[in-house]
């Protein structure tokens, strides 16, 4: 579980100060939908004229945020005119949202940059940093994010942080992002070492996998995160490393987190209730413009139970807040279902060319590579194509 405020992470006096330089209140997130949120935040945001600071986590959260921006900017230029939040009063003082005045003037300059197609630099002529996550699936998002900032606006990852601690952070000067040595005792397991053997960060390869260990002040002893880091560098004797994905078959391509046994649960009852009878399934990501999941499946069954079952799939995979909430931010598209042939030999193939052993190699009801579209390339004709579950949120 993560913090309800991001301010949390930092120490008292700290998020005090956060209080007040934070354009947008901690009450937003409060707000029963997301509709309602990201009108409340673009009208902090675009209220504050000397912004110099957007820190998300996912920068396809701040793609969608600019949209939502040029399809609604005369309503958000409306109430920063007339110092009004187009929200029900009793919500919002439940929520803690505090008023704003009138500023016709700012209301101007935000019709202005509208006008020019949501030009940034007239909005923020200050803003100079973005921090978001920008390794593993976070960074298919960011050739969009690039085409929205002004050039000289940088885009700087966040390191990998936890709620338990933080693991790395960023340093400029260099690639990935510096492990936090100083802050806990952080130890590196080696990638796919089943031994209890784990060496001290100054020992790591460059190009070497490891999983970080934490131990911190507080009393948490030896907790395994599950991610996987790469070593990519060094900050004099420091590894700096980047977040490669998660150890234990997780995906996560914006923060759905799905696992491989809830996924295996859901197949199994859709499976069930359709009288599909299939050879080979598996869920594996599906890169898009909005990246969604592919069920490959090699079955005999009629394309309606098919789509019937990948319906009945994405309901249950909506019960899950994680993944119910990617969605309703259209951070992913719906389960799409792609009817493949052989299936069990290519899974084998793909995985043993990887340099897995056969005899290894076990069945699978997710995997969370990014290469199986080009294992089976019935996939990429799936893409923008999703079940009618997948309808806009």
């Amino acid at each position: 579980m993560g913090f309800e405020d991001d301010r949390e992470y930092f120490p008292p006096l700290v998020r005090r100060a956060l209080g007040v330089l934070l354009p947008v209140p901690p009450g937003v997130a409060r707000l029963p939908d997301i509709e309602s949120c990201r009108h409340a935040t673009l009208r902090y945001l675009l209220a504050d004229r000397h912004l110099a600071l957007i820190s998300v986590w996912n920068p396809s959260f701040l793609v969608l945020l600019l949209e939502h921006a040029r399809a609604h900017g005369e309503a958000l230029a409306n109430d920063i005119e007339r110092g009004t939040l187009a929200l029900d009063p009793g919500l919002a003082r439940a929520s803690g949202l505090r008023p704003l005045p009138p500023d016709p003037a700012r209301a101007r300059v935000v019709r202005d940059a509208l006008a020019r197609g949501l030009d940034l630099e007239r909005l923020w002529p200050d803003l100079a940093l973005v921090s978001c996550w920008t390794d593993a699936a976070a960074s298919l998002a960011l050739p969009s994010l690039v085409n929205l900032l002004p050039a000289r606006v940088a885009i700087q990852g966040k390191g990998l942080l936890a709620t338990e601690g933080v693991v790395s952070f960023p340093i400029p000067g260099g690639e990935g992002s510096v492990l936090a040595v100083g802050s806990h005792l952080l130890e590196l397991f080696p990638e796919g070492d089943s031994g209890e053997c784990a060496i001290p960060c100054s020992r790591a390869e460059l190009g070497g996998r490891y999983r970080p260990i934490l131990t911190t002040g507080g009393g948490l002893y030896r907790y395994d995160l599950g991610d996987i880091v790469e070593v990519v560098g060094r900050f004099r004797r420091t590894p700096r490393v980047r977040f490669v994905g998660r150890a234990d078959g997780v995906s996560d391509l914006r923060g759905e987190k799905l696992s491989p046994a809830r996924v295996g649960e859901v197949l199994a009852r859709a499976l069930a209730r359709n009288r599909v009878e299939a050879r080979f399934a598996l869920v594996a990501p599906l890169l898009d413009e909005t990246p969604a999941y592919a069920l490959l499946i090699d079955s005999d069954s009629q394309d309606a139970a098919l789509e019937s079952t990948a319906q009945g799939m994405e309901d249950d995979l909506r019960e899950a807040h994680a993944y119910d909430h990617a969605r309703v931010l259209g951070q992913l598209d719906a389960l799409r279902v792609v009817r493949v042939r052989d299936g069990a030999r290519r899974f084998e193939q793909a995985l043993v060319s990887r340099g897995a052993k056969a005899g290894n190699v076990k069945p699978a009801s997710l995997h969370a590579g990014l290469f199986w579209p080009s294992v089976f390339p019935e996939a990429r004709a799936a893409a923008g194509r999703a079940v009618a579950a997948g309808a806009a949120p």
